[in-house]
């Protein structure tokens, strides 16, 4: 999720959907954006993220835009937390870690598995 605390606190941790899981490891894409790519540090939209991050639009939204809402924001995140990773290193392996902690895979085994 680009803006975790918005889709984790006003409708994923709420009923009917509430989870004893909380996502609370990962950090969140928007605050990271802001922290390593912007220079004053101010949030954007995940569209102006991509926009910045994909000028090529590798996630092939009709006109680089988001229409289909669920589909479109997990194509274009995902390729903003890609950029964001191929960019600074460092944060590819915060991610790595976070996925091994939730799943007890390491990335490496993962990425074999599925290649």
């Amino acid at each position: 999720s680009y803006n975790r605390s918005f889709d984790f606190d006003k409708f994923m941790n709420v009923p009917p959907w509430s989870s004893e899981w909380t996502p609370g490891f990962a950090p969140c894409l928007k605050e990271v954006y802001a922290e390593y790519f912007t220079d004053d540090g101010r949030w954007v939209s995940a569209q102006v993220a991509y926009n910045e991050l994909c000028p090529d639009n590798p996630a092939g939204l009709e006109g680089g835009r988001e229409l289909h809402r669920a589909l479109d924001d997990a194509m274009m995140e995902g390729w903003t937390l890609i950029r964001m990773c191929e960019k600074n290193p460092a944060l590819r392996a915060v991610y790595d870690r976070c996925w091994e902690e939730y799943t007890g895979v390491p990335n490496e085994e993962f990425r074999r598995g599925t290649s």
